[in-house]
């Protein structure tokens, strides 16, 4: 299913009642997917969960619905019930760093052993050495992004 990043949200915001799932409000936004663009299309949510914003991303499909417009079926969300959050680029950069960080010490902790690379005899030299590791991992998983 494509993800689509949200590119604009209009500021008028429909109210309206869903006959099965209660209070409902209704987006107008701009979606892009690549050289995709999609432009006015529905989202509509419950009242209770979050407006959407610019930047987001969001897993799902688009519907043409000829004169009623274009409309957004989002993907479903398993395990928990609950929606999908925004993805928080800060967030996303901290848990690339943890786990290259991760990475670079079991690589160096193999490399050591093997004696592939000396091992720094100051605790100063062995943290420059995990962070450039860290620095390859993190390119490398940057590279595999694109």
């Amino acid at each position: 299913m494509p993800v689509y990043t949200i590119t604009d949200v209009s500021q008028n915001v429909r109210d309206w009642n869903s006959q099965q799932g209660g209070p409902m409000k209704e987006y107008r936004v701009h979606l892009s997917s690549g050289d995709e663009k999609h432009m006015n299309v529905e989202w509509s949510r419950k009242a209770t969960s979050p407006a959407p914003t610019e930047g987001q991303q969001v897993e799902g499909t688009i519907e043409d619905r000829g004169s009623h417009g274009l409309k957004l079926k989002v993907a479903p969300s398993f395990g928990g019930g609950g929606f999908a959050r925004p993805e928080d680029p800060k967030r996303a950069a901290r848990i690339l760093r943890q786990h290259s960080q991760d990475m670079a010490m079991r690589a160096l902790t193999h490399a050591f052993a093997f004696g592939l690379v000396e091992p720094p005899t100051d605790p100063k030299g062995l943290f420059d050495l995990i962070a450039r590791t860290a620095d390859w991992f993190d390119a490398d998983a940057e590279k595999a992004a694109k």
